[in-house]
C-alpha cells in the first residue's frame, strides 16, 4: 500500500562527500503508497504518468530489481524504517503494530541531533500502529480514507514545514501519499484519454476491488483497460505533488546538494494472476518496487542486481557516517558490490506466504499446504511458467534457504491493537479483514 521517496537534503557543503557529524544534512522521506514500479516512465511505461519522478530518475541510480518485504502498508514500511525483516517484528495482520524495543530511523536521527516530523495520510502507518516513534511532531489529520483525495493537502503541509525548519538544524521529515492505493478515483488534470464514452462496463471513479472480489475474472479487456486509467491518474497527481516538494527545495538552493531515494513498499495487481489490489500473493506485480538513489556527486547508473527494502537504512545511515544498530538485515548500497545473497519476502495477512529471490530465480512457498512454485525472472519477468516440478534439486536448495531464514529470525512482536467498533467495520468493508 505504499511507495516511498527519501530525499536527503545537504545544509550546505554539496561537494558530493558524505557529510560529517558536524555538517548534518536534512532527510525526507516521501512514502507513496501502491507505486507500482512498471506505471512509471523510468521504468518504461509508455502513459506520462511520472515526469517528476523521471526528473529525479537521471539524476540518480536506478535499481531495476528492487523488492520489498511484504505485499501491504504495514510490514513493509516496517522493514523500511527498521531494517528487519517483517516475522522478527511479529507483524502478521492489520492487527499487529510496528513492536516497542527496535530501533527506528527517525529515533536514530533525533539521537543524531535532527529535528524530526511527519504527515501520514494512512492508518497503516499511524500514531496507533506504532509509527509515532522518534517524532517531535506527527500530523494523521490526512487520514481521510479511501474515496478522499489528500496529496495536495499533504504537499501544502510539508512545504510550510519545510519552510520553517530547514535552516536551524537538521530535519528529517516523513510524508506519506496515499492516492494511488484503491479506490481509484479520476483526477480532473490528469484524465489520460478521458473515459471512453463507448465503455459501459461496471468501473467507475472511485470502484473499489471488493465491489469484483466475487468474481474478478468477469471483468475484461476494456474494464481492466479502465482500472490502470484511473489508477494512472492517481499516479499522476501524487508525482505532481512530490515535484512540489522538490521544487521547494529547489527555490530554496538545497536539490543539488540533497540525496534522493524513491522507493515503494509493494505494487498493486490488475489481474496479472487473476487477483486484483494487494495483500495476496508475493508475484513481481506487488513485491519488485522502484528504487532510485540520487547521490551528489555521483553520476546516474542502473544497476540490475537485486536490492531490498532493508537496504534503504544502512546505505543512509553509512552517507551520513551514522552507525547501524544491531540487527539490521539490510546492507549499505554505497558499498563495493558483494555476492549476491537471498533476499526474502512474505506475507501472512490474507495468506501465508514466504519467498526467496536468488540471483535470477525466486521460489514461493504456501505455508499452509507446501506447495512451491519456481520462476526464472530473467527469462520469464511475468512469472508465467512455474519450473518446479522440472527443477526439484533447485526447490530444495531454496527451500533450505528459507527455512534457515524464518529459523534464524528473532522476534519483537507488539501487542495485538484494539480495533474499534467503527475501525472493524470500515477495514471489513475494505476486505482487510
Amino acid at each position: 500500500m505504499t511507495a516511498v521517496l527519501l530525499l536527503v537534503v545537504a545544509c550546505g557543503g554539496g561537494d558530493g562527500e558524505p557529510a560529517g557529524a558536524g555538517s548534518r544534512p536534512d532527510v525526507l522521506l516521501i512514502v507513496v503508497d501502491t507505486l507500482r514500479a512498471d506505471h512509471l516512465g523510468s521504468y518504461g511505461y509508455a502513459r506520462d504518468t511520472s515526469p517528476h519522478i523521471d526528473a529525479l530518475a537521471a539524476d540518480s541510480t536506478r535499481y531495476t530489481r528492487a523488492f520489498s518485504h511484504a505485499p501491504w502498508t504495514t510490514p513493509s514500511v516496517a522493514a523500511l524504517l527498521t531494517s528487519r525483516y517483517p516475522a522478527s517484528l511479529g507483524i502478521a495482520n492489520v492487527q499487529s503494530p510496528l513492536p516497542d524495543g527496535v530501533a527506528l530511523l527517525p529515533e536514530l536521527l533525533r539521537d543524531a541531533g535532527y529535528r524530526t516530523g511527519a504527515f501520514v495520510s494512512h492508518s497503516f502507518v499511524s500514531r496507533k500502529w506504532g509509527f509515532a516513534r522518534g517524532f517531535d511532531s506527527f500530523d494523521e489529520s490526512q487520514v481521510k480514507g479511501h474515496l478522499a483525495t489528500t496529496s495536495p493537502a499533504l504537499s501544502d503541509l510539508a512545504i510550510d514545514w519545510l519552510e520553517r525548519h530547514l535552516g536551524d538544524q537538521p530535519v528529517f521529515l516523513l510524508l506519506h501519499y496515499f492516492d494511488p492505493h484503491f479506490g481509484y478515483l479520476e483526477q480532473r488534470d490528469f484524465p489520460f484519454e478521458g473515459r471512453d464514452p463507448s465503455y459501459t462496463g461496471p468501473v467507475r471513479s472511485g470502484s473499489l476491488p471488493s465491489r469484483f472480489a466475487d468474481a474478478p475474472e468477469t471483468l475484461g479487456a476494456d474494464d481492466l483497460r479502465e482500472l490502470r486509467r484511473l489508477y494512472d491518474s492517481e499516479i499522476a497527481l501524487t508525482d505532481r505533488e512530490i515535484g512540489r516538494v522538490l521544487a521547494c527545495l529547489r527555490d530554496a538552493g538545497r536539490y543539488a546538494s540533497s540525496v534522493v531515494v524513491l522507493t515503494g513498499d509493494h505494487g498493486e495487481e490488475f489481474l496479472d494472476h487473476g487477483a486484483l489490489d494487494h495483500a495476496k500473493t508475493l508475484y513481481d506485480e506487488l513485491v519488485r518496487v522502484p528504487l532510485l538513489v540520487k547521490l551528489p556527486g555521483r553520476p546516474p547508473a542502473t544497476v540490475d542486481s537485486p536490492v531490498a527494502l532493508v537496504d534503504v537504512l544502512p546505505t543512509l545511515l553509512d552517507w551520513l557516517d551514522l552507525e547501524a544498530p544491531l540487527g539490521v538485515r539490510g546492507r549499505s548500497l554505497l558499498a563495493e558490490a558483494a555476492a549476491p545473497r537471498p533476499i526474502f519476502l512474505e506475507t501472512q495477512r490474507l495468506r501465508r506466504l514466504r519467498a526467496v529471490v536468488h540471483g535470477d530465480h525466486k521460489l514461493i512457498v504456501d505455508l499452509d499446504s507446501g506447495d512451491a512454485q519456481l520462476f526464472d525472472l530473467a527469462a520469464d519477468p511475468g512469472e508465467r511458467s512455474d519450473l518446479a516440478g522440472e527443477r526439484p534439486e533447485q526447490v530444495a536448495a531454496l527451500r533450505r534457504l528459507l527455512d534457515d531464514w524464518a529459523g534464524g529470525q528473532p522476534e519483537v512482536r507488539g501487542e495485538p491493537l484494539e480495533l474499534s467498533d467503527e475501525e472493524r467495520e470500515r477495514l471489513e468493508a475494505l476486505g482487510y479483514l
